[in-house]
């Protein structure tokens, strides 16, 4: 985390963010990709909308938006010093992943109040889940890109989904709005959420201080399915697996306890040929 002075900095990159709001849009991290091809170094940018018609999650998966009832928000960042390629490795990726889900896990649990707690858990590497009549159930979605000009990154585009408004009928998804006593707005949303990012790392630069062992611990147990046996679909079979936790490079962590790989622990980057099997009642 940074020092007061840079927590000042960050405060202050914010504040004179470039803020980007619309009725329609395809989708807010295309239109963050776009303004970031063509902006300055040190600077970051806002968008968000109404209705996002063509939202996406991880690897090609669409991401559906109901106008007014859910929350698209994307930040982009321009670094300062453009990052070569040959100088990032996967703890760096893995730490960044980290900070992200940690900050919208946050948000989530202060959505709820002091009388209205919320049960969250991160699936790793993307998803946000939260426990409801006795299931866990998809509440957000991160996606994270990356603008390379040749073996140079110059920057990052984060884009959250939050459900806000209840759903109708929908067994496998939650709403912020179930767990709040009072009447959540989107507008309120992104602000809070965007207030647990202001200083969670320098953001033109991301450079990270040293993770403790307690706190990678700690956030281990915040992990979906942590040290539980879960089913995984694997190289086209579905058999049961004892999750670990994660690597400090993102490597998913799997003790097979049937099938062919029985007794052996398996890494796993991101989703992948995995794929969770997330029982829609527990």
């Amino acid at each position: 985390m940074p020092n007061g002075n840079s927590s000042a900095i960050q405060s202050d990159l914010w504040y004179k963010a470039l803020r980007f709001h619309f009725t329609e849009i395809s989708s807010t991290n295309e239109a963050a990709m776009s303004w970031l091809r063509s902006s300055r170094p040190s600077q970051i940018a806002v968008f968000s909308a109404e209705h996002q018609t063509s939202g996406r999650g991880q690897h090609g998966r669409a991401w559906e938006h109901r106008a007014d009832k859910d929350l698209a928000w994307s930040f982009a960042v321009h670094f300062e010093n453009p990052r070569n390629a040959r100088e990032i490795d996967s703890a760096f990726w893995f730490r960044l992943n980290m900070e992200i889900s940690e900050a919208v896990k946050r948000f989530i649990e202060k959505s709820g109040g002091d009388d209205a707690p919320i049960q969250v858990g991160i699936k790793w590497p993307n998803d946000l889940y939260v426990r409801q009549t006795g299931s866990w159930k998809k509440c957000a979605g991160i996606l994270l890109e990356n603008h390379w000009k040749g073996q140079h990154l110059h920057g990052i585009v984060v884009g959250i989904g939050v459900n806000i408004a209840p759903f109708e009928s929908a067994k496998d998804w939650a709403a912020l709005q179930s767990f709040s006593h009072h009447k959540l707005r989107i507008a309120t949303c992104q602000n809070q959420l965007e207030q647990e990012f202001k200083t969670l790392f320098p953001l033109t630069t991301l450079d990270f201080d040293s993770i403790t062992p307690e706190r990678f611990a700690a956030y281990q147990k915040t992990l979906y399915g942590w040290n539980e046996v879960l089913s995984f679909e694997w190289k086209g079979a579905i058999n049961k697996a004892r999750f670990l936790g994660v690597s400090d490079k993102g490597e998913a962590q799997l003790e097979w306890i049937n099938g062919v790989h029985a007794g052996m622990t398996t890494s796993h980057f991101s989703a992948g040929d995995l794929r969770w099997m997330i029982p829609t009642e527990q």
